[in-house]
């Protein structure tokens, strides 16, 4: 996938560092896996569709007022409900909130360099349409939107980024998976030369936000390779 700009936000810098604060005061305990119960993580294994969570009674945080910073109705945070289970802190978009339509081809209304703090920000704005799984599509209509958020396997130039199946890093199948959702979704854009949303998130090693999530334009699905991993399987 390939695009030609790529900038970065400052309207969300307080925002953050206040979270950032409070996360390494929890020690982190709301890590990003938790966010969506049931729902995997963007990349590799994590990206199985399998839950691991057992069931585990759950308590609700109170609502925050209105003119919560974070939280309140133009905070970051609006619409998003922290709850309390055993194994820590989940984030979920709140019960009766209508999430905006996601699967629109294009920017959706957004601009290079919005920012969220959370990925289940991301998916209740619309500008991805999972939670916490890294493509956003289906085999019919094609990827709408990707999050690039670390795997080892991606290679990214900036404006060219080089993005794996999930599950790349383990496979020893002699021939790359075709039946996931998201690789269907992404070699349907690939055979359609669709343009894709990326989403880039901490840790993603070349111009990665230091925190958080950020929307970095589009780009083309432009082709789809086979490669092999360390232990022979191959991978799109």
């Amino acid at each position: 996938m390939t695009r030609t700009k790529n900038t970065f936000p400052v309207e969300y810098q307080q925002v953050a560092q206040h979270l950032l604060d409070k996360f390494e005061l929890q020690k982190w305990c709301a890590e990003e896996e938790s966010e969506n119960e049931g729902m995997a993580d963007s990349k590799g294994k994590k990206r199985s569709g399998n839950s691991k969570h057992k069931s585990q009674s759950a308590k609700l945080d109170p609502p925050a007022p209105e003119s919560h910073p974070i939280y309140g109705t133009n905070g970051p945070l609006h619409h998003i409900v922290q709850y309390f289970v055993e194994n820590g802190i989940h984030y979920k978009v709140a019960d009766g909130y209508n999430s905006r339509e996601f699967r629109i081809r294009g920017d959706n209304g957004f601009s290079v360099g919005d920012f969220w703090i959370f990925r289940i920000a991301a998916h209740r704005d619309g500008v991805h349409g999972e939670g916490v799984a890294g493509i956003s599509g289906d085999a019919i209509n094609g990827a709408f939107s990707v999050v690039a958020s670390g795997c080892s396997m991606d290679k990214d130039q900036g404006n060219v980024l080089l993005y794996t199946e999930s599950g790349a890093e383990e496979t020893t199948s002699k021939a790359p998976e075709t039946e996931k959702k998201g690789t269907k979704a992404l070699l349907r854009s690939v055979e359609k030369k669709q343009p894709i949303r990326v989403i880039r998130g901490a840790g993603h090693r070349h111009g990665a936000p230091s925190c958080g999530y950020r929307y970095d334009g589009l780009y083309k699905a432009a082709e789809s390779t086979v490669k092999e991993n360390t232990k022979g399987g191959k991978y799109f």
